[in-house]
């Protein structure tokens, strides 16, 4: 019944699921995880949905000292991919100087 009334829609469930933790900066392990322990399915995230997530969380977490080492540890730390690291790291830090 839920489903004939698009009130349980799986598909939309799962990108409301994946925008939300988007701009939570989640890595895309943790985003796959959480659709899969809620749907049952998986899904993919691209690289630049990664990236995206990545930046959020940095503009978020680091308001005073940035440096290049202690951005990096804290990507790797939250299971971001070291492609999206790198991409994430010079994006944001260039974009603060």
């Amino acid at each position: 019944y839920l489903k004939q009334q698009n009130l349980l829609n799986d598909e939309k469930l799962k990108e409301r699921l994946k925008e939300k933790s988007i701009n939570k900066g989640e890595s895309s392990l943790k985003i796959k995880q959480k659709i899969y322990q809620k749907t049952g399915e998986f899904i993919e995230i691209s690289e630049d949905e990664e990236l995206e997530s990545a930046i959020n969380l940095l503009k978020r977490s680091f308001k005073k000292e940035k440096t290049f080492e202690n951005v990096v540890k804290f990507l790797k730390n939250r299971g971001f991919r070291y492609s999206v690291i790198s991409k994430a790291t010079n994006k944001f830090l260039n974009e603060e100087l």
